[in-house]
């Protein structure tokens, strides 16, 4: 349970930094759209938050498998018993 736990709060994390993400990007399209400059700290965050967004997400998968499994485990260990 406590991987489930943990998976979602992960889950919630990684939405969060996606929708932050998301608002960068705009931000940047917006400013190319603009054909104003775009400054190295705009693409540097997009980069940062993109790599954080797929880490979360891994990390998130995993530990639902974990979290999975060891449920399922214990249910089939209960019926068996």
């Amino acid at each position: 349970m406590i991987f489930l736990i943990i998976s979602v709060g992960l889950a919630v994390w990684c939405a969060i930094n996606r929708l932050r993400d998301f608002r960068a990007t705009a931000q940047i399209a917006r400013s190319r759209y603009k054909e104003e400059p775009i400054g190295f700290n705009a693409r540097q965050e997009t980069a940062v938050l993109g790599q954080l967004s797929w880490r979360l997400f891994w990390w998130q998968l995993v530990l639902f498998v974990i979290g999975a499994t060891g449920i399922g485990m214990t249910i089939i260990i209960q019926m068996w018993s």
